[in-house]
């Protein structure tokens, strides 16, 4: 009999460490530039692709409320 396992994709993972602070947005870019998602280290494509939106404050200010992605 077969068990259904659950294998997260990169985007899951990636939206995983980027929420719980393990690593930055832009490093998550770099990971997705280099795995073939994008053809360069595009910040805006990451957060799409994560599901990741600045709050309105943010964008305003200037400040992230993504762990690591403060300016």
């Amino acid at each position: 009999m077969m068990k259904n396992y659950h294998i997260k994709t990169i985007l899951e993972s990636l939206k995983d460490d980027v929420g719980n602070g393990k690593i930055s947005i832009r490093e998550a870019a770099v990971e997705l530039h280099k795995a073939g998602w994008t053809n360069f280290i595009d910040l805006d494509a990451t957060r799409n692709l994560l599901k990741l939106r600045q709050s309105d404050e943010s964008q305003r200010t200037g400040k992230s409320t993504i762990p690591g992605n403060n300016k």
